[in-house]
């Protein structure tokens, strides 16, 4: 992007001198231009990129904008925009329920347009959209543009996938000049929707090239959009911890009410998850009596009581069968009801998806996975101590549970083995009363018609 000092210096056909000339002809060239030599369109240039000048980050009107009518200046922001077929959405057709059916949920989300409609007035800073496929992220964000649009001001809106292709074009064509105006134009945009963070597959090179573009915009504050499906699983390190600084950055969630808050990792879906409640845990009805019953009643009440508030640990201990999996995933899904992310893993799985991502994929994704199960806010580690694993994956699963354990995040942890069985530095933490409160299930497997009675 040239600078103003440039262009005052130079010659310039723009509408101006086209008008001082008094030219049919050259009128009607301009208006059949797609693209101003000058701004690319933008209708605007930086003032400066000193970074000790005031005027740092600020933009001015390019010339070719200064004679514009109001029909053509937004034909011409429009085509700027690059919002293709989003160039019809705004906030007066969103379904501010966001489809969903419990009404708390629909209070949620409708919060969480009218924040991003506030955004739309001020744009000043970051804002990243988080949920969910579907759950109309990349609407509202194309919404933000379209009212910039109409207030006669610039919006670039891409989708991630789509500026990665651009850029390989350029690249393969070895044509410096249009790659470098490329670049320039997504650092320099007054605003900046990246669209669908994570959805890509990149290459090193390419990433890079994203991530030069963020890094340039979070250095000069300028206000930028951000959409993914979940920021400390789908994002590369560098741009995540960007993304999460609040110094520039407020992150709005559109995932109240859906899977987005529940990350899964074996057998345990979504689905299966919502299956087991607090209300089909019944005691009773598996016709145990005396201390079975007395022992699950127990492990029920400090289930609800514990989810209701989670601190510290809670560890789960007994055989196949006595309810261990059912508590943690009602506990999971009444955190997620309460707008709580949580993850919920299977060791083994867990285990196999760790040496998976990184064998086969670069380090840095791997390294985000495993934050993402690291600082959740709540995390279910199911059937510890069934894994079979390599010395390097028990290490991670130390790493992860050590963590946890200093920073005191919640966390549950179902075994059907006794503490002594499993690796002894992580069965120390497990059974940390400062921190850990441990219940051990005595009652037989239900599956296999287990009443035993006392």
């Amino acid at each position: 992007m040239k600078q103003l000092g440039e262009i005052m210096n130079q010659p310039i056909r723009t509408a101006i001198s086209i008008r001082e000339n008094d030219s049919t002809n050259k009128i009607d060239e301009i208006e059949d231009r797609v693209i101003c030599a000058i701004c690319s369109d933008a209708r605007f240039v930086r003032v400066t990129e000193d970074l000790t000048d005031p005027k740092f980050g600020k933009v001015e009107p390019c010339i070719c904008s200064l004679y514009e009518d109001e029909q053509t200046r937004k034909t011409r922001l429009q085509r700027y925009s690059q919002l293709g077929p989003l160039k019809n959405r705004s906030f007066k057709n969103i379904d501010r329920t966001g489809r969903l059916i419990q009404p708390n949920d629909q209070k949620r989300y409708c919060e969480a347009v009218e924040l991003i409609e506030h955004f739309a007035e001020y744009p000043v800073g970051w804002l990243v959209i988080t949920g969910a496929h579907g759950v109309g992220k990349s609407h509202l964000a194309a919404a933000i543009v379209n009212k910039l649009i109409d207030k006669g001001e610039p919006g670039l809106f891409v989708n991630v996938a789509d500026f990665l292709d651009e850029l390989r074009s350029t690249y393969d064509d070895e044509n410096d000049y249009q790659y470098d105006d490329i670049i320039e134009k997504y650092k320099e945009a007054p605003l900046l929707v990246i669209d669908d963070l994570g959805g890509y597959s990149a290459t090193n090179w390419a990433e890079e090239k994203l991530i030069q573009i963020v890094t340039h915009r979070f250095n000069s504050e300028a206000a930028t959009i951000f959409t993914c499906r979940d920021i400390t699983f789908d994002t590369e390190s560098r741009i995540m911890t960007k993304l999460l600084d609040p110094g520039i950055s407020q992150v709005i969630n559109l995932g109240v009410g859906s899977t987005s808050l529940l990350t899964t990792t074996g057998a345990m879906e979504s689905d299966e998850i919502e299956q087991f409640q607090f209300d089909n845990f019944d005691p009773k009805a598996r016709g145990l009596k005396g201390e079975y019953r007395k022992n699950l009643e127990g492990v029920l009440q400090l289930a609800k009581h514990w989810s209701q508030n989670p601190e510290g640990w809670l560890v789960f201990l007994g055989g196949n069968g006595c309810g261990k999996t059912h508590l943690a995933a009602a506990i999971t899904g009444h955190r997620i009801s309460q707008g709580e992310n949580v993850a919920f893993a299977n060791v083994p799985d867990l285990l196999d998806d760790f040496r998976s991502t990184f064998n086969n994929s670069s380090t840095s994704n791997f390294e985000v996975k495993f934050r993402k199960m690291k600082d959740v806010s709540l995390l279910v580690l199911d059937d510890m101590g069934a894994q079979s694993s390599s010395s390097w994956a028990e290490e991670k699963l130390y790493q992860l549970v050590n963590y946890r354990h200093l920073k005191k995040i919640p966390t549950i942890i179902t075994t059907n083995c006794k503490l002594g069985d499993i690796q002894p530095r992580i069965a120390s933490r497990l059974a940390d009363i400062q921190i850990s409160t441990v219940y051990e299930i005595t009652a037989p497997d239900y599956r296999i018609g287990g009443t035993k009675i006392i």
